[in-house]
């Protein structure tokens, strides 16, 4: 075979390899894209997301919590008050809070489908949406969890894949990027919640949008995790700031410190008297006193 013949049957065959490998690279590339296009078109629905997030959260008896409040936004040129708190968790529905600021001391009951509000020994007002926060670490059931994230306006039914940066999450009411939609984000690694968007920025003054950022989940028993940091924002200003300073799991909780109906009885046997003996000056200090505590429970 001449030599010509020879080199430009090589040059024919490195040719056809060539081709072939760009052919095998534009496939795969297009297979890429193609699993990446099938990725996004399906997202687990709501209610499975509900239902692994609480998973992952983890299941316990009891639960206590140190911690504080930082209050921001009260009063100008101030350092920001900062309440001290002791919560106490009966999984999966009841709940009290112990606060007390410098000049006044604060209990909120939550038992079932009721509440009761305590200002330095009176009943007060309800407790404020800002303390929403508490209702997704509580309700660790998902038929609870679910009927409350409805009176809130998100819609399980509905879900979608966001990304912030590298971080990559699950919405739960809304379809990512809408933010104005009461919305519930998890985390598509750990399945722990991220953020809670509850209202939008449609509603008045008096309901305005909120949202709770839980922040540095740790593990503080056997499969129990908990956020160390929660930060609650209106309208996107942060408001107010949760530090936890510890936490002891299934604390044995006496039955009566959620005994809504006991509170309001001893409440009446014991503060009537006092209410009618007091003077004048300690009552407008009392008026005082829950006026300035209302603007933090605003």
């Amino acid at each position: 075979m001449p030599p010509g013949r020879c080199t430009a049957g090589a040059e024919t065959n490195a040719m056809r390899s060539t081709n072939l490998h760009r052919l095998i690279g534009v496939i795969a590339a297009v297979a890429v894209l193609l699993s990446f296009h099938d990725a996004g078109a399906y997202v687990l629905p709501g209610p499975y997301l509900v239902s692994r997030m609480l998973r992952s959260m983890g299941r316990t008896t009891a639960l206590l919590v140190v911690q504080k409040q930082i209050i921001y936004g009260i009063g100008e040129n101030q350092p920001p008050p900062e309440i001290h708190e002791t919560l106490r968790f009966q999984f999966p529905n009841r709940f009290r809070a112990d606060s007390s600021t410098d000049s006044t001391k604060r209990i909120y009951v939550q038992a079932d489908a009721q509440a009761l509000t305590l200002l330095d020994g009176r009943v007060a007002a309800a407790d404020s949406r800002a303390e929403l926060y508490k209702d997704l670490l509580l309700y660790r059931d998902r038929d609870l969890l679910t009927a409350r994230l409805a009176r809130t306006g998100v819609d399980i039914n509905v879900s979608s894949l966001g990304h912030d940066g590298p971080r990559v999450f699950f919405v739960v009411g809304a379809a990512f990027p809408d933010t104005a939609t009461p919305q519930l984000w998890i985390d598509k690694q750990t399945f722990l919640p991220l953020r809670w968007i509850v209202g939008s920025q449609a509603l008045s003054e008096a309901q305005p949008r909120l949202e709770f950022r839980y922040l540095k989940w740790t593990q503080v028993g056997e499969g129990f995790w908990y956020p160390l940091r929660i930060e609650c924002y209106r309208n996107e200003t942060l408001i107010r700031e949760i530090r936890v300073d510890s936490t002891r799991l299934n604390v044995t909780f006496g039955r009566d410190l959620f005994d809504i109906a006991a509170l309001k009885s001893g409440l009446a046997e014991t503060s009537e008297p006092a209410v009618q003996a007091a003077p004048r000056p300690k009552m407008d200090e009392v008026r005082k006193t829950i006026e300035e505590f209302k603007k933090i429970y605003h």
